[in-house]
């Protein structure tokens, strides 16, 4: 198998529409407009992205002390620092490792996959058949098992399901938890409008909450990515930047910010917040992206 070297960050190419580019240093590319990302957790020890639809492939530096995990349905694959690529069929999905060492957790299962080696995974985990329970005679007959709600569909990955049981929640969501889980069900399941709807409640009402500027990464990325709204998109990234000025997500929410203010025409804008970026990351990862977008390359 040929493997694929990392860029260096002089040769670094611009984020395309679609990529995930993570506080970590760590670059999800989706095959495809049907692969669809989402950032779950940005922290200094844990980062979790699902995939849902097509494929991608993920460059995760090697970090002994932050764990990186991908979601994709029922199957999770974590590592420590390793180059993957994913491609979810209807029935299956395929794990390719190219970098490093990832461990696959389907189920109560666990498999090691080490760099060079192809894994198939079937899409879901099989429904264990309900035991029939026959009380004694006098003895009242056992409750039914609730049914599965909007979170326990979420949770394995199933998110038209979820969507659908989400339609049938009365009155608004409050917690944090939800909210967020709420904006990840609506844009897996092709709703981003109800996705902005959900990360701006979780903003409006949890600012203080360390997940907050996650919440407003990713309304920036729906806005830029999926409704082609560039100007809510860098207001939504400098809220991000704003909330955690030195957290995981701050390099990168202010040089999507950049991008978002070029891309809707405000060039003076971009080129201010791009000077911003170059003072605070001079050597930063994003710096090529950032010079070209704000319009400070050398001509």
């Amino acid at each position: 198998m040929q493997r694929r070297t990392p860029r260096s960050s002089a040769a670094e190419p611009p984020i395309a529409s679609g990529v995930l580019a993570l506080g970590d240093g760590s670059v999800v590319t989706p095959h495809g407009k049907d692969s669809r990302l989402l950032a779950r957790q940005v922290s200094e020890t844990e980062v979790v992205v699902a995939l849902a639809g097509g494929g991608a492939r993920f460059e995760v530096p090697d970090r002994a002390a932050r764990r990186f995990r991908a979601d994709l349905g029922a199957l999770a694959i974590e590592t420590h620092g390793a180059a993957f690529d994913v491609r979810i069929a209807r029935r299956q999905v395929e794990v390719v490792a190219e970098r490093g060492e990832l461990s696959a957790r389907w189920g109560r299962e666990r498999r090691v996959i080490a760099a060079g080696e192809t894994r198939t995974f079937p899409i879901a985990l099989p429904v264990a058949p309900r035991e029939e329970v026959h009380p004694a005679p006098g003895e009242p007959a056992p409750a039914p098992e609730p049914p599965s709600t909007w979170r326990d569909d979420a949770g394995r990955g199933d998110y038209q399901a979820a969507w659908a049981g989400l339609a049938g929640v009365r009155g608004p969501l409050d917690s944090m938890a939800d909210l967020l889980l709420a904006g990840d069900v609506a844009r897996m399941s092709g709703h981003p409008d109800a996705a902005i709807a959900s990360l701006s409640r979780a903003v409006q009402l949890h600012a203080e909450d360390p997940r907050a500027p996650l919440a407003a990464f990713t309304r920036g990325r729906v806005h830029l990515e999926d409704l082609g709204a560039p100007r809510d998109a860098a207001l939504a990234f400098a809220r991000a930047h704003e909330l955690a000025p030195d957290g995981p997500l701050a390099e990168d929410a202010l040089a999507r910010e950049v991008e978002a203010w070029s891309r809707c025409g405000e060039a003076e804008t971009a080129r201010a917040r791009a000077v911003t970026y170059t003072q605070r990351y001079p050597h930063g990862r994003r710096a090529q992206m950032v010079r070209r977008f704000g319009g400070l390359e050398r001509r």
